[in-house]
């Protein structure tokens, strides 16, 4: 389920651009995952382009799959 994404059709978009807190928090998420004992890519696209995750989450058998959005709050 996808609860929020950039506007694709806005070319001027203002978040677009990945801020540095923004992606330490993804290092960070990825962090936590992998400590958990679990798989964490950064950037995961669907295969059809439709969705990108920040961080997914892969369980260690690859049965369960989690995506992370990182979000601040301004």
């Amino acid at each position: 389920m996808r609860f929020c994404s950039h506007d694709r059709g806005s070319p001027a978009c203002a978040l677009a651009q990945e801020s540095m807190e923004h992606y330490l928090t993804k290092l960070q998420l990825a962090h936590a995952i992998r400590a958990a004992g679990w798989y964490a890519e950064l950037e995961v696209r669907a295969p059809d382009g439709s969705w990108r995750a920040d961080v997914m989450a892969s369980s260690a058998d690859g049965a369960r799959r989690t995506a992370w959005e990182a979000q601040l709050c301004l």
